[in-house]
């Protein structure tokens, strides 16, 4: 059953990648995340000491009918606080992704280049376009996958009516995380649909017909930020890398990326033209 084979493709890929890294010395791709971590620990303490010396009690005592401007302001800086603490603290792992998609771009391409030996000759146009494509596949899906638990968030106060609330919390487990997953999973797999040159339609069909490694691939990533106590630090300084290449050796086994009519023959190199 192709799900199952892809499943475990994708579970495998992930060791694969963690020896991949070792075998190549691929740990410069490292930096990036920790110094992401660096900037939201401080960022974050930040906005904790802002908000920790923000006086609530003076929210509730406000004439909302005669407002100041300086009232205004200062509850605009705090709904803002509020709105940045509650997107990072919902979809840290999905943010981390899309802040990391340029170096997941690069990584990308030097595993394959790894792979295959195939060399890509990259504009600087052509390496923003496919940032801003993995960006604008990343909102869609984001898009998505909040309408899809909204739906599911008003159906499931309808079900409990006729279901128990045990079998709702179960079905609503299955949902939320599945279709994180999925979204994860794409998310990896498109780096190298990008340099496939795939439109975004056959980007789409390609991780439908490879559901299973999906779903993997974006489990593993989503779980390793669920670690106990360092969850937090693991995902983001190892999870991007590890899948972005996961997903690069996975791909190369379903379709042979030295087969890639886009790229480079081994030995490639640009010349200039000579007049004579």
């Amino acid at each position: 059953m192709r799900i199952v084979k892809d499943f475990i493709l994708g579970l495998v890929s992930y060791y694969e990648a963690a020896k991949f890294i070792v075998k190549h010395n691929l740990y410069l791709y490292f930096i990036a995340p920790v110094a992401l971590i660096i900037a939201f620990y401080f960022g974050g303490e930040y906005i904790f000491n802002m908000m920790k010396d923000f006086d609530f009690e003076n929210i509730k005592k406000l004439d909302y009918d005669n407002l100041k401007d300086e009232d205004l302001y200062t509850m605009l800086i705090l709904g803002i606080e509020l709105v940045s603490v509650f997107v990072i603290a919902k979809f840290w792992n999905y943010l981390v992704l899309n802040i990391l998609t340029p170096m997941n771009t690069f990584l990308s391409t030097k595993t394959d280049t790894i792979l295959t030996g195939n060399v890509f000759p990259i504009t600087v146009k052509m390496y923003l376009e496919d940032t801003f494509r993995a960006w604008r596949i990343m909102g869609q899906n984001m898009v998505v996958w909040m309408l899809i638990l909204a739906i599911w968030y008003i159906l499931s106060i309808f079900l409990r009516l006729f279901i128990y609330d045990e079998i709702i919390d179960v079905i609503n487990t299955i949902i939320v995380y599945g279709t994180g997953f999925y979204v994860f999973g794409f998310s990896l797999l498109d780096y190298t649909s990008e340099r496939r040159r795939l439109n975004i339609s056959d980007s789409y069909k390609f991780v439908r017909k490879h559901v299973g490694l999906a779903f993997a691939l974006g489990m593993v990533y989503s779980l390793c930020f669920r670690i106990p106590e360092i969850g937090a630090y693991v995902g983001v300084i190892v999870a991007p890398v590890l899948g972005v290449i996961a997903a690069t050796l996975a791909t190369h086994k379903l379709v042979d990326l030295s087969k890639n009519p886009h790229a480079k023959p081994k030995g490639f190199k640009k010349t200039k033209k000579i007049n004579t």
